[in-house]
């Protein structure tokens, strides 16, 4: 390694080690007016993307943030040519990127920088750093959807090399979970570094689109800082942190600690009520709980297994347990089996919950039992209750639904089994949902129609489908639980 001597005089080489990047840091350290040329020559070889990150939505304010860039100072010479960037382990990288968080200028005030490289809180993953309100930054306790942004960071893999595909898909990975747990978010961006090189991936909610852009150190990390202070939307919140809750005696604050879902007719987070792990629902404007309360109050006083446990309501949500995630590819035939069982034991009760569908099956992952979600739409039935308005998702309902256009109809048991067998059906073949197209529920209910018709498209080996189709409309529920061993490995 050259000594910090050699770094000053050096005028003319590449920047290739570690010593070239010093040297071309310092430089820039000692003129100003060659980081704004830096950062000006970026801006115009990737305008597209550079844009989108660095201008916010008005003029006047875009125009701030790039003063705001090129006033910038990032640290003194002296810390670079004392730190030189590591490259024997990453554990080292991540102390040296601990001491650049701290030798840079102030962030705003409200926000934290936080080493989160050993804390497995982002679905599994344990980004290196992350950027929070400072109110989300306590305990070692931090929610993926209060995250603003984050940095990974990597040893460099040789002298050459520069951030590969596989450090990349890792933001990928990271970048997917924010935008799963931030529904209200259009704008995200993150960041990661080997000490050398800086890369950013950003991606856009409204367009579904990704872009990249990858610069030096200085540059990164001079746009890291710009748009973490500026409250680039890139990095911003968006959505609520907390609900009122109305008790029988007074009106609450809840806190949201995590984004868990969303429906037609209302969104589900996860909080914390009475110290006890919990769901909420919110609905949207225009829906009413009557049907959800009455129809689990009922379930939950006759000990019905899989179905939530109704802990208490107000006008706009209620509070359910146990918290649950989507089950997807983790459906097995014991699944099946409960989900079959569950419908057999509410229709024995004249009940029927006339909205099943895959996304309505979730699973408590503290015991692996099925829970069967979203009882919005149930309703409790007897012969002499006349016609009732059909509330369910229009892709797996009956043919008696379908028949009628999605009109006023009599609800049975064979609704709800049918449900069943076109769900099952899905969760075996995740990819081949029909196109649904816009237009009056005339032509939507004849595509549907067109696509369970055995004859266009043949499912679960043609004669078995038969098979279960016709146990679904006789209401066999013995012959439909061999539906439930398409699952069997």
């Amino acid at each position: 390694m050259n000594t910090n001597s050699e770094v000053m005089n050096t005028n003319s080489e590449v920047m290739n080690t570690n010593s070239e990047v010093m040297k071309s840091i310092s430089e820039v350290m000692k003129r100003n007016s060659e980081v704004m040329k830096s950062i000006s020559e970026v801006m115009k070889r990737n305008s597209e993307v550079m844009n989108r990150l660095i201008l916010d939505q008005s003029h006047e304010t875009g125009f701030m943030t790039r003063a705001r860039a090129y006033s910038f100072r990032i640290v003194n010479q002296e810390y670079f040519l004392n730190n030189l960037v590591p490259t024997a382990s990453e554990e080292e990288v991540q102390d040296w990127f601990d001491k650049l968080m701290k030798a840079l200028p102030n962030f705003s005030s409200n926000l934290s920088v936080v080493d989160t490289h050993t804390n497995i809180y982002l679905e599994g993953y344990k980004p290196d750093f992350s950027i929070l309100l400072n109110e989300d930054a306590v305990n070692q306790v931090y929610i993926p959807m209060f995250v603003c942004t984050l940095l990974e960071v990597k040893k460099r893999k040789s002298p050459s090399s520069g951030l590969t595909d596989e450090y990349k898909g890792q933001l990928l990975d990271y970048i997917q979970v924010l935008i799963q747990q931030q529904l209200l978010r259009v704008h995200f961006a993150i960041f990661l570094s080997d000490g050398f090189n800086f890369y950013v991936m950003d991606y856009d909610r409204d367009t579904k689109q990704y872009s990249e852009f990858t610069t030096n150190i200085l540059t990164g990390i001079c746009l890291f800082w710009v748009l973490i202070n500026d409250k680039s939307p890139f990095i911003s919140l968006v959505g609520p942190r907390s609900i009122n809750f109305r008790t029988q005696s007074e009106y609450i604050r809840i806190y949201l600690k995590g984004y868990l879902g969303k429906g037609a007719s209302s969104t589900v987070y996860e909080i914390d009520f009475k110290n006890i792990s919990s769901a909420i629902k919110i609905l949207e404007t225009g829906y009413t709980l009557n049907n959800e309360v009455c129809a689990l109050g009922f379930l939950n006083e006759l000990h019905i297994q899989n179905v939530p446990t109704y802990v208490v309501h107000d006008n706009n949500s209620i509070i359910i347990r146990p918290v649950c995630k989507q089950i997807g590819n983790n459906f097995l035939v014991s699944h099946a089996q409960q989900l079959l069982r569950l419908l057999k034991r509410i229709h024995s009760y004249a009940i029927y919950h006339q909205d099943m569908r895959p996304e309505n099956i979730l699973l408590d992952t503290n015991n692996n039992k099925l829970v069967l979600a979203d009882w919005g739409s149930a309703i409790r039935y007897f012969n002499n209750n006349g016609t009732v308005e059909y509330a369910g998702t229009i892709l797996f309902s009956s043919p008696n639904i379908l028949s009628n256009n999605f009109g006023s109809y009599i609800p049975k048991a064979f609704d709800d089994l049918y449900s069943f067998i076109r769900t099952i059906y899905i969760l075996r073949n995740l990819s081949k949902r029909p196109t649904i197209p816009n237009g009056n529920l005339t032509l939507k209910a004849k595509v549907i129609r067109e696509y369970w018709d055995d004859k266009v498209d043949i499912k679960l080996d043609g004669p078995f489908w038969i098979e279960m189709i016709d146990a679904a409309t006789n209401e066999n529920y013995d012959v439909l639980e061999k539906c439930c061993y398409v699952f069997k490995k």
